[in-house]
């Protein structure tokens, strides 16, 4: 469970963790920090599942468990987290769903991949270019018209990546490139290009080209707004995604909804 910074502990909370907020010099912020924190488990074998019981009961706020392998019966004797009943389910959904029931109060992903030097959970990449309008068209962004990227985080709170100034050079082409890390990588990561108010002409746009999420392990994307059809999505790889689209205030927004899967 996140909790918002500077929020107090529930009663449940104070009693579940009271061991540790009984060490000296280990504070309500100390807790907070722990479950504010995200942590990933690469195998939930013979050392990550010990491991997964540890982080769980210290209560971590999201815990990450990453393993490909099927529960089999050989495993119950040394593979603790996991019981009888398991058998024949995914290691990593079979331990969040048994986790959850030890402590609550953290969230699960679990994530059923092999992880490797091609396919380690490090970086989702995002890399885009823009144009302001055009210089031959009546295209132009008035002041007001702003582009702003953003995404939205684990804590479910959107962050600004860019903001990209409406009334400037016509047709001016622009760059952005960001790797995302720490709280963009969850489940319901979402990518939005949004244009400021402005006076309501349709003629005013921004074109939004080449936007490329690179992600591993892979990506699906489902994608909602406006001023996008099919044609305007290729799948180049399994984990790597071009969209091109434009903005306009009549069309103002384009939401990508990616599941990390």
């Amino acid at each position: 469970m996140f909790i918002i910074q500077g929020m107090k502990l529930t009663d449940k909370q104070r009693e579940r963790y009271s061991r540790m907020l009984a060490l000296r010099d280990f504070s309500d912020d100390d807790m907070e920090t722990i479950m504010n924190t995200t942590v990933a488990m690469l195998g939930a074998g013979g050392l990550g599942s010990p491991s997964l019981r540890l982080l769980t009961a210290i209560g971590f706020g999201r815990i990450r468990i990453v393993d490909r392998d099927i529960v089999e019966l050989s495993n119950i004797q040394r593979q603790t987290v996991f019981n009888t009943r398991d058998i024949g389910k995914p290691k990593a959904e079979a331990a969040a769903e048994n986790l959850e029931l030890m402590n609550p109060e953290v969230q699960f992903d679990p994530i059923c991949v092999s992880i490797d030097d091609e396919n380690g959970i490090d970086v989702l990449k995002v890399t885009f270019w823009v144009r302001r309008g055009s210089p031959y068209f009546s295209e132009q962004p008035d002041m007001n018209e702003d582009l702003i990227v953003e995404y939205l985080n684990s804590n479910n709170n959107w962050v600004k990546l860019d903001t990209f100034i409406g009334f400037d050079t016509p047709g001016q082409i622009l760059y952005g490139k960001y790797n995302l890390v720490g709280d963009a990588l969850h489940m319901g990561f979402r990518l939005r290009f949004r244009q400021t108010g402005g006076n309501g002409g349709t003629n005013d746009y921004w074109h939004i080209d080449d936007v490329r999420l690179k992600a591993i392990p892979p990506v699906r994307l489902n994608v909602t707004g406006s001023d996008l059809a099919p044609q305007n999505i290729t799948q180049e790889q399994t984990n790597i995604v071009m969209i091109n689209f434009s903005l306009t205030p009549v069309n103002s927004f384009v939401e990508i909804n990616s599941i990390i899967s």
